[in-house]
This record gives C-alpha cells, sequence and structure tokens, in this order.
C-alpha cells in the first residue's frame, strides 16, 4: 500500500530547524554538518538608509553575532541557518564589522566559532529586544522597520521559548500587520560541509598541487587535452542532476620549476586531492622516463569552476586525460565517465548512475564509461527514464584503465566501431518501430553481434534481456538508496527555503518510485517518509512545540535504526561496495 500523505496547505517555517536531521539521514558515512553562509549582497531593505546612534547600532550588532557564536555547554548551540541570518543583518546593519567577518570565516573554515565569555541564550535575546526597540523608534523610516522584522524573526528562531518570546510575537504581528514581510528566500549559499566525525577528516576545499618527478622528455606529447567528467549537482530548488562537465589539462612549460607540478585552479576537497595523488602513482609505474618531461606546470581545470567540489570519481577521467599528455593519444570529444580510479589502475564503484547516464545524454556524448561495479546502474536508467534513454548512448563497463582508454580514444579498435555502428541501427529501429520490435529475431541477432563483438557494451545487454523476457522491475541496491537519498536532500533544500511545492514533488516522488525501490531498503523508506510526512504536516492542534520537537526526534532515531540496521548486514555492504 502506497503510503498516505496528508498534504495540507499550511507550511511551517519551524519545519526548518529539521533540515539538518534529513542531511544526516541520507549521508551512508560519518555524518557531517553543513554550513550555508549567508549571501551579503542580496537587498533585503536599503541598509544605507538605517538610522541608529552608534550606541544602538553597536549593541544591535554585537547581540546578532552573539546569534551566531558558538554558547558554552548549558546553552545549545544555535542552528546553522539562523547563525546565518543573524550575520545576513549584522553585516546590512554594519558592513565593516570585524567579528561578523571574523565569526563568518569561522563558521565556513570549520562549522565552529570562537565562544563570547559569560554568553547566554537569555541575556543574547535581551539584547536584541533592545536593538529592535532602538530600531522602531524610527517610526517613518521603512529600512528601520523591514531590518526589525527581520531581527524579530531572528530572535523568535534564535529562543522560540524564551522570557521574551511573547514580546517577540507581539511585534512581529504589528510588523506583518503594517505590511513588514520577512523572505529568507536566497540569502542561503551552497552548503559548505565539515565532518565532524573523530574517525574521518574535515571536508576542507583548498588549493591543492601534487608533484611527479620529472623525466628525460623535452616535452609532452601533447600540451593539451579534455575530458567529459560526469557527476551528479545539486540544483538550486533541491533537486539532483546529472551534469556532464569538461576536465581541461594545460602543461606550461616554467623556467624555475622542477619535476612536475599538477595544480588545480579552485579550490577542491581531501578526496579529489587523493585521487590526483593515486593517479600520479599509476603514471609513475605506467610511463618510464623517456616520455615523462620535466620543468612544467600542469594545470587542472574543472568545469564546475563556481562550485564546491570533491568526491573520487573523477579518477578515472584524471586518470585518462593525464595519460594523454605523455602519449599524445586523442581523446574522442564524444566520450564522457566516471567512477574511482586506484593506484593500480583499477575503476572503483560510484553513485547516482542513472542521473550520470542523463547527463551526457543532455551533452551529446554518445559512449559512456563506467565501474564495472556499477552495471546494474543501467538497468535504473531504464526503469526511471525509460527504454529511450538508452537508445541515445552507448554505455559500457570499464574495469581498469586499459578498458577505459580503449573506449575514449579517437582511434579506436575495428570491433568496438562495428558494435557501435550496429547498435546505432538498433537503436534507431526501435526509436522507429517501438520496444516490440526488440523480440523480432533480427533485432535479437544484432545485439547479439554487438555483444560479441563489445561484451561491456551494457545498452545492448539490456535490450537483449528485455527482449528475451529478463525484465528487472526494481532498481539496484546502491540505486534505491540514491533515489531516495537524494529525494530528502531536496525535500530538506525545500523545507531550508521555505518552498512548500518543492518538499511536495520530493515527497510525492517517493511515494511513486516505492514499486521500484529494491525490498531490502524498504524499511528505511517507510520510515523516512513517516518522518517527512510529519515534518510537513507541522504541530497537531493544541501540541507544544517541545512535544512536537520530541516527537520528530523519535521519527528521526527510527529512520536512523532503520538505515543502520539495513547496513549491518555483509551481504549488503559487499553489494555496495563491490
Amino acid at each position: 500500500m502506497k503510503l498516505f500523505i496528508n498534504y495540507k496547505s499550511r507550511f511551517i517555517k519551524s519545519c526548518a530547524i529539521f533540515t539538518a536531521t534529513l542531511v544526516m539521514i541520507i549521508s551512508s558515512f560519518p555524518v557531517a554538518a553543513a554550513y550555508r553562509p549567508p549571501d551579503l549582497e542580496k537587498e533585503l531593505f536599503a541598509a544605507s538608509d538605517i538610522k541608529l546612534n552608534k550606541f544602538d547600532r553597536a549593541g544591535l550588532v554585537g547581540a546578532l553575532v552573539s546569534v551566531a557564536r558558538d554558547f558554552n555547554k548549558e546553552d545549545n548551540n544555535v542552528e546553522f541557518n539562523t547563525r546565518s541570518y543573524a550575520l545576513a543583518i549584522a553585516a546590512r546593519i554594519d558592513k565593516d564589522n570585524s567579528k561578523v567577518k571574523d565569526i563568518l570565516e569561522q563558521l565556513k573554515e570549520s562549522g565552529k566559532s570562537l565562544r563570547e565569555e559569560n554568553a547566554a541564550i537569555e541575556k543574547s535575546a535581551r539584547r536584541l529586544y533592545s536593538g529592535v526597540r532602538a530600531l522602531m523608534r524610527k517610526k517613518d523610516n521603512t529600512s528601520n522597520l523591514k531590518c526589525a522584522a527581520y531581527c524579530v524573526d531572528i530572535a523568535l528562531m534564535f529562543d522560540p521559548e524564551g522570557k521574551n518570546t511573547a514580546k517577540f510575537k507581539e511585534l512581529a504581528s504589528s510588523l506583518k500587520g503594517n505590511g513588514y514581510k520577512v523572505s529568507w528566500k536566497g540569502i542561503l549559499k551552497s552548503p559548505i560541509s565539515h565532518n565532524t566525525s573523530p574517525y574521518g577528516s574535515r571536508n576542507k576545499f583548498t588549493k591543492v598541487e601534487r608533484l611527479m618527478p620529472g623525466g628525460d622528455a623535452k616535452e609532452f606529447a601533447l600540451k593539451q587535452s579534455r575530458i567529459i567528467g560526469l557527476s551528479v549537482r545539486q540544483l538550486p530548488n533541491g533537486k539532483h542532476a546529472g551534469a556532464a562537465n569538461a576536465v581541461i589539462i594545460t602543461a606550461l612549460e616554467e623556467e624555475d620549476q622542477e619535476d612536475l607540478l599538477f595544480k588545480f585552479d579552485q579550490n577542491v576537497g581531501k578526496m579529489m586531492a587523493g585521487s590526483l595523488e593515486d593517479i600520479i602513482k599509476f603514471m609513475r609505474v605506467r610511463h618510464n622516463k623517456t616520455i615523462v618531461p620535466t620543468g612544467y606546470l600542469v594545470d587542472i581545470t574543472l568545469g564546475d569552476k563556481n562550485g564546491l567540489v570533491d568526491g573520487p570519481s573523477a579518477g578515472t577521467a584524471f586518470a585518462l586525460v593525464i595519460d594523454s599528455l605523455f602519449t599524445g593519444d586523442k581523446i574522442d570529444p564524444k566520450y564522457a565517465c566516471t567512477g574511482t580510479m586506484s593506484a593500480d589502475g583499477q575503476t572503483g564503484v560510484i553513485g547516482g548512475v542513472a542521473g550520470k547516464i542523463r547527463g551526457a545524454i543532455n551533452k551529446d556524448c554518445t559512449i559512456v564509461g563506467i565501474p564495472l561495479a556499477n552495471a546494474k546502474g543501467v538497468w535504473d536508467s531504464f526503469l526511471l527514464d525509460g527504454i529511450g534513454s538508452l537508445l541515445k548512448i552507448n554505455v559500457f563497463t570499464q574495469k581498469n584503465f586499459e578498458e577505459a582508454h580503449n573506449l575514449s580514444r579517437m582511434k579506436k579498435a575495428s570491433e568496438l566501431i562495428d558494435s557501435i555502428a550496429i547498435y546505432e541501427q538498433v537503436a534507431n529501429l526501435v526509436s522507429e518501430k517501438g520496444k516490440d520490435s526488440l523480440k523480432h529475431p533480427e533485432v535479437k541477432k544484432k545485439l547479439k553481434a554487438v555483444l560479441e563483438k563489445s561484451p561491456n557494451h551494457l545498452c545492448a545487454k539490456v535490450l537483449l534481456d528485455f527482449a528475451n523476457g529478463k525484465h528487472v522491475r526494481t532498481l539496484s541496491l546502491r540505486g534505491s538508496f540514491d533515489e531516495i537519498n537524494m529525494e530528502l536532500a531536496a525535500f530538506g533544500r525545500g523545507l531550508d527555503e521555505g518552498s512548500s511545492q518543492s518538499a511536495k514533488e520530493s515527497v510525492e516522488h517517493l511515494n511513486e518510485i516505492q514499486d521500484m525501490i529494491d525490498s531490502r531498503v524498504l524499511p528505511y523508506l517507510k520510515e523516512s517518509m513517516i518522518l517527512v510526512t510529519a515534518i510537513r504536516n507541522g504541530k497537531s492542534e493544541g501540541e507544544e512545540l517541545k512535544d512536537f520537537s520530541k516527537r520528530i526526534g523519535n521519527l528521526f532515531r527510527n529512520a536512523i535504526k532503520a538505515k543502520k540496521k539495513i547496513m549491518e548486514d555483509p551481504k549488503i555492504v559487499e553489494e555496495m561496495t563491490l
């Protein structure tokens, strides 16, 4: 039975405090806290028109900064979004305030800030109230009153059950009644994750450069090369989409450079840095000194220059494009790939295969290479996007560097060329005649011919299985987790941005795909759906906020337990990490 979702028209703002809960659920690894810094440029009100004497201005900014700081153990630390909102308003009241800048940098760097001596939530709330009253004394100043409305909203998020709550609610009602409404939409930037587990390192984004010993060659065979790497990116509405971005490698001769220096031209995370280290080790083993030059800066440019980029799934792309500098082998511009790669040249499992195939199609790629361990992901693409997605692309497994190398080069083996040509004939026929044409003996014969020439052609294998009645009806284990986790993330972003429609769509999609989810994952889906439904519905009539929070906390723990129980099964762990 489908879980019943009661879509109430009300969408309470207080649900935003549970966004972090969803982030915790969807992580299969050590939990990471995500801090989203504020946009300090977006106009909320005419900040330059605010009128406050220097004492009131300093007091209000100080109170807002206090909201953003860490508190002592007696008081729980404030939720990240509330901190960012407080800094956003403080920066508009006093754009040159050093404390605002310092706290913002501390939160961006580590997700923590220095504690303020004798800090207490009740004390900070009183200071906020004084600052708001100072703003509202200028009854004819629109900017003051708009700013006051935002400060009151922060105060209610900051201390929802404090001694001043009734006063703040009265002010909020008065300001709203006079047309001074608050909207935080678009004020938060992309999240910066900081791993808080003692077993993992912090997820920082830094400049990364790595050395490789030089050799005897006078120069690289190629000075520049590019390849399409596949990833999954979160959209502003919280939804996820496959992305295909170029990785461009440029070798620049430098007089003062010893050996070879590989350098990203943007900040990246530690996993991506580790991936580069493995590829350099692989290149040192693969190539002798006769084709390795010295005295070069090798610049690595990523297509997603404005994002925070991390993860090991670009390893295969890095290996192929760097290798082409040494060998001179040009890469097929219609080829795209994803997958980790170890120092011995073996590819490794990744997530989001269906989305990445979608991204490759949108980029007009015709050949995609994925890790052998992700072979079931092509069936996921079939189930989620229909047969049409597989008729537009050739998806191959690549278990190691050599297989990836053979697929990616412009000069391909004749059997590979033939298999792609035969598959194109089948794809054109099925596109014209419909999927029932797959059952025709001649079509099956052609698909078998494709697999004889290229046994790792996944699209041909899936279509032949379908033609023979071997229709997979559920997503792979990893695909099931991917779909649930991505929709939970979208739901959380919808709450965060105050978008009831976005959150509603995420819940509806989870309902729609229940029959596709691997049965082993259903307990996790069920508990997650109960949780998000409760969050969307909000407090029951007469329910106190503390009781609502306790109820949501219990539902959250149920979802965590369900996922933990699944991941305690050795067979499932093995299947997820093959």
